[in-house]
């Protein structure tokens, strides 16, 4: 649906600890997030570590870089919008974001 380039800091310093395990294959980090509206969204890691690719960086590695293009998924384009919108208003800084149409 959306990604948002920021770090993995960035996103602990706005929502704590990743609140998922993901799928334990291709997906080592991610938040489950809900709204006020009751409105649920997902920011996550796509094949980026060893448990997807042996050849690939640790998740702590991963973790550890300056930025990375997270991944938000939520039933419709107007949540993550609005989601990406928070994230950098919080940040208080433009963060590279895509929308998919």
């Amino acid at each position: 649906m959306a990604e948002i380039t920021c770090s993995y800091k960035d996103l602990v310093s706005l929502f704590g600890k990743p609140n998922d395990k993901g799928d334990g294959y291709k997906v080592s980090t991610m938040w489950v997030l809900k709204d006020e509206d009751g409105n649920v969204c997902d920011i996550y890691d796509y094949k980026q570590t060893r448990l997807y690719d042996r050849q690939s960086m640790t998740i702590k590695a991963f973790r550890s870089l300056p930025s990375y293009s997270w991944h938000i998924g939520a039933h419709n384009k107007a949540v993550a919008k609005h989601l990406c919108s928070y994230i950098q208003h919080v940040l208080q800084r433009q963060c590279v974001t895509r929308i998919w149409e």
